[in-house]
């Protein structure tokens, strides 16, 4: 399966190809009022969501560089898009379903998925609706 791959401070963080719809430049983003991590963006005429991948793997914001893109995905593939902020993403590589295997350390937060050994070394996977869930928590009834 194709993944794109990301490299933030020398760990490489894949995401399944299939579950994004368009890879955009890095375009201007609004910071408004709430969570350091949360930021919105134009996409297509309308305002859209984006998370800032660095913000929520390391808890540092990103680096504006010409690698940078946002990543626009559809949570649960309906009409809503999320924009996902990136540094570094120049690298699709296909990884087999097999190749991934359980690393879970104690305190890991569970949008880190499992590990892989690929020709760019070890690729963590990111399990985007883990990370949707992190990013948008539901209101409390």
């Amino acid at each position: 399966m194709l993944h794109l791959l990301a490299v933030l401070e020398g760990q490489t963080y894949a995401i399944e190809g299939r579950r994004v719809a368009e890879v955009l430049p890095l375009v201007r983003l609004d910071l408004p009022p709430g969570p350091e991590h949360l930021a919105t963006f134009r996409h297509r005429g309308r305002l859209a969501p984006a998370l800032d991948l660095s913000r929520l793997l390391l808890g540092r914001p990103f680096t504006a560089r010409l690698s940078t893109r946002i990543l626009v995905v559809r949570p649960g593939g309906g009409a809503q898009v999320v924009g996902l902020v990136a540094e570094n993403l120049t690298q699709t590589l296909s990884i087999q379903a097999d190749a991934w295997e359980a690393v879970r350390r104690p305190g890991e937060p569970p949008h880190l998925g499992p590990a892989a050994m690929t020709e760019f070394g070890p690729v963590r996977r990111l399990e985007l609706e883990a990370l949707l869930a992190a990013a948008f928590p539901e209101p409390a009834a």
